[in-house]
């Protein structure tokens, strides 16, 4: 009797015109990827809704904006959110970028009854989650518990918001989004330029991370 150790088996494999197809729809679908990525991320579903929320690390042309959004939805009330600034205390009396972008809309002759500064407390992670945290306690101060609102951002960062400010809000809430295009690179071209690669990529892996793996516990709230 021969002991056998190997066997013969059946293998498929690409010919080359399968591989050549398969090349052609990898290359397509990294093409329409690329160019369809931004769009994606830079999320625009408004609700219309009178309760305005605005990320308060935005650039000033981005208020200017907001003030327009807030004018032609008859809004009732608008909300700046942010963490602590890191940096400018020594000179600047203004401790976080929700304190910032109240003042800076004021500026912009805004009545300050109707503009509300929700500023979150220091965190070094899941800094947009916390951010919506303190813009839900401050929304019940002014007994707002549910109903829906909209949240002005800018650029790719606006479907990654949307989805961390619906979790931390709950489901008495709808948020909407308003994303207004960034202004230092070319949003149609955004591979070109560098900081626009950072802020397209970065937003992908972190769209994921919110969508996959982020799972809020009681430490949050603490």
């Amino acid at each position: 009797m021969v002991l056998r150790l190997v066997t013969q088996k059946l293998c498929w494999s690409l010919t080359w015109r399968g591989r050549l197809l398969l090349a052609a729809l990898l290359l397509a679908a990294g093409y329409a990827g690329v160019h369809t990525s931004y769009a994606f991320l830079a999320q625009n579903a408004p609700l219309r809704s009178s309760i305005i929320v605005v990320e308060g690390h935005v650039p000033d042309y981005v208020l200017d904006s907001t003030l327009v959004v807030f004018n032609r939805q008859s809004g009732r009330l608008l909300f700046t959110t942010g963490i602590p600034i890191s940096h400018g205390g020594y000179l600047s009396s203004f401790r976080s970028y929700a304190d910032l972008s109240r003042f800076s809309l004021l500026a912009l002759g805004m009545d300050s009854a109707r503009v509300v500064s929700a500023p979150a407390r220091p965190q070094h992670r899941d800094r947009t989650y916390m951010s919506a945290l303190a813009l839900k306690a401050k929304l019940h101060q002014h007994g707002i518990t549910s109903g829906p609102i909209d949240l002005i951002t800018c650029g790719s960062h606006a479907r990654r918001s949307r989805i961390m400010y619906q979790k931390a809000l709950g489901p008495a809430f709808q948020v909407g989004s308003y994303s207004f295009a960034d202004q230092d690179f070319d949003p149609r071209q955004w591979w070109r330029s560098s900081y626009g690669m950072r802020a397209v990529v970065y937003e992908g892996l972190a769209y994921l991370y919110a969508t996959l793996f982020f799972h809020p516990d009681q430490s949050y709230e603490g």
